[in-house]
């Protein structure tokens, strides 16, 4: 089959790249349909019945893995060569599972990469029709032979030069094939494809053959391999399908799904085996179960830091007061002083744990993280020994938007790293930074993050390494590897909770006695112009009136002595229903509302709301120990947003300056009162 007779139908719903490739390939001689969209190409195929099919898997309607479902239902006969540039890996995995042909990827940049594959699937559906023709020709053929004893021996010959030719296209698939095929004898191997070669790193078929199988297993699965091999020669029951780790000729792991059958080959019962490369998607399926372990492991520490902040709040607010009212009692300032301090570590470290959950509430702004990297080194410097030398390049001028404490808090918790690995022996801490831009035409480093501009920072070292079973557990919240007292094992849990706060990406490559590198990628921005923050003109307390709902009655008893201190009216309550009957009688009776978020029977947020349909001039602050955005609270009719733990200065400075900002305003004339 050539051009001059065959027919493509092109389904694709960007129209630029569509008209492109169905005049080149009418330019070629080809008699070209086209489609804009899964629906019209569905339609356009039962119309035509063209010989093959270039499809865009990402489309509206009928998406391109339910169109090439449909059409290898329909046809064996009709050759689909997949093109997509945003699909991962997994679809392309699917897209082969369900039928496909071949794989192509957006943008084609050489025409001729197409042409080939067009040619090559016209090819192999030549083939495949020849032999589907041979094969009703030979039933015909049989069919004759027995009324015709006469054309016996012609029709010997003829048969068995049909097989030959049969065996040789047979052969030309094989070779041809995306997976490794072995012909094994007693596990002995008798022949293998091309791609059985490139597979375990061999350059030739000559240095496999005769070899035992199992020497293409790793050491850790050669008895479990054998024993299935047993079973199977023995007719007990195998799977039909399964995995095992190879080794290739240069030492390295791979990954393999194997299936064997049986069958004769040169007069002999030999094995058919075949094998597929899997280390890929395994290591697709590894990156989304430690996502997936990090992201569940974050919602529990966010229950267990709201929980903290709950109790960290009262013991703030006593203390502080506490220290207000004490005059001459030195010794009793300086116990309450140390509580203080212990209280704040503590909040820190509830900060740690946030950080790590992705669920922290740290202020981020674009910035140039170079200036923090160096001073980050300059501190570092001085507190690495003489035997471990430091070298860094730090080049990049992009801008991401980061926190710079994070920032801080990922490069010193990589290179205390890389100092403990280095420790014993001395060694070379190597940083640097850089901006890199990731094309749609490059391998990306994670499925996670898409092409664009990113500030990209490596740490390596020259320490002792890690294997695969600890570089796989790096990120686990605890885990170490240290000596007691050298560590908590939330340094690159914490860093890899930021970076994915980020939307960036971290990775770790290591072997044992050479060293280790990390590379983390965070993506670039513009730089934003910065607001003036709100000035707020410091004034008295004049007996405002605040409504306090909170359902922790020691962070409302706290919270109340704390404002009536400093001049406020307060009504504090515990149950968000009480407040909203309470506000509901009087509404003109309150200056300022302060509730907690997350309450039983109605949160923060729904209390909000009700209360701002009731009156809606009512300034709400908002307190809580989730992560919550501005933006969401925004949404809610939130006047302001704090974060627990406060200390006494900062509850007072947010009441004053949306007190103060109310009465710059101006009262609001009075509302009616809206029944809920």
């Amino acid at each position: 089959m050539n051009s001059k007779n065959a027919s493509v139908l092109c389904i694709d719903d960007e129209e630029d790249f569509r008209y492109n490739i169905c005049d080149f390939l009418e330019d070629s001689g080809y008699t070209v349909f086209n489609a804009e969209n899964g629906k019209e190409g569905l339609e356009s195929f039962h119309r035509h019945r063209p010989d093959i099919i270039l499809l865009d898997l990402q489309m509206p309607d009928i998406g391109g893995l339910e169109v090439l479902s449909a059409v290898t239902r329909t046809s064996a006969e009709t050759a689909v060569i997949v093109i997509s540039g945003r699909g991962g890996m997994q679809d392309v995995i699917e897209a082969l599972r369900l039928g496909a042909w071949n794989y192509l990827t957006k943008p084609i940049r050489d025409l001729a990469f197409l042409e080939h594959a067009v040619a090559q699937s016209l090819e192999k559906l030549r083939l495949i029709r020849e032999n589907i023709a041979h094969k009703e020709n030979l039933e015909k053929t049989v069919f004759q032979r027995t009324r015709q004893l006469q054309d016996e021996i012609a029709e010997r010959s003829r048969i068995e030069r049909a097989l030959r030719e049969s065996e040789e296209q047979y052969r030309t698939a094989i070779e041809h094939s995306n997976d490794g095929v072995a012909v094994t004898q007693n596990l002995c191997i008798k022949y293998v494809n091309q791609q059985f070669v490139n597979i375990f790193g061999y350059e030739k078929a000559e240095e496999i053959l005769e070899k035992s199988i199992l020497e293409m297993v790793h050491p850790d699965d050669r008895k479990r391999v054998l024993d299935l091999e047993t079973l199977r020669q023995k007719r007990k029951g195998t799977p039909a399908r399964y995995e095992f780790k190879g080794i290739r000729s240069d030492d390295k792991i791979v990954y393999i799904e194997a299936s064997v059958a049986e069958t004769f080959w040169r007069g002999h019962r030999v094995s058919l085996v075949y094998l597929r490369d899997v280390t890929e998607r395994r290591l697709l399926e590894a990156q989304l179960q430690q996502a997936q372990k990090m992201e569940a492991i974050g919602i529990m520490a966010g229950g267990i830091a709201h929980d903290f902040n709950n109790i960290l709040f009262p013991i703030f607010g006593y203390t502080e007061m506490a220290l207000e009212n004490i005059a001459d009692h030195a010794k009793v300032r300086k116990y309450l002083e140390q509580i203080l301090i212990g209280a704040r570590r503590a909040r820190d470290l509830v900060r740690q744990i946030l950080t790590f959950g992705r669920q922290d509430n740290e202020e981020r702004k674009a910035i140039q993280i170079q200036p923090v990297i160096k001073e980050s080194l300059k501190l570092l410097r001085a507190l690495l020994p003489a035997t471990i030398e430091l070298h860094y390049t730090v080049e990049s001028g992009s801008y991401v938007t980061a926190n710079p404490a994070q920032i801080h808090q990922i490069i010193m918790n990589l290179c205390t790293n890389a100092y403990h690995a280095m420790e014993k022996k001395g060694g070379i801490l190597e940083v640097t930074l850089e901006d890199t831009q990731i094309l749609p035409s490059e391998t990306l480093p994670s499925p996670d993050i898409a092409p664009g501009m990113y500030v990209k920072l490596t740490v390596s070292d020259t320490g002792i390494g890690m294997d695969r079973c600890v570089m796989e557990r790096i990120f686990d919240p605890y885990f170490t590897t240290k000596e007691p007292g050298k560590g908590t094992g939330l340094g690159l849990s914490i860093v890899h909770g930021i970076v994915k706060s980020y939307e960036g990406h971290i990775s770790v490559y290591s072997e044992k006695e050479r060293g280790t590198v990390f590379h983390i990628w965070l993506p670039g921005t513009e730089i934003a112009e910065e607001s003036e923050e709100f000035f707020v003109e410091h004034f008295s307390a004049d007996g405002e009136h605040i409504l306090l709902v909170d359902d922790e009655i020691r962070i409302v008893q706290m919270l109340q002595q704390m404002l009536e201190s400093s001049g406020y009216k307060v009504t504090g309550l515990t149950n968000g229903k009480e407040a909203l009957d309470v506000f509901r009688k009087n509404p003109a009776e309150f200056d300022l509302v302060i509730t907690d978020m997350t309450m039983p029977k109605i949160t923060g947020g729904d209390l909000a709301g009700e209360l701002l349909r009731i009156r809606s001039d009512i300034p709400i602050i908002l307190c809580t120990g989730f992560n919550i955005s501005k933006e969401t609270a925004k949404s809610l009719g939130v006047t302001e947003l704090l974060a627990k733990p406060l200390l006494k200065e900062e509850v007072e400075r947010v009441v004053k300056k949306v007190l103060d900002s109310r009465q710059r305003r101006g009262p609001c004339p009075a509302m009616p009162v809206h029944p809920c």
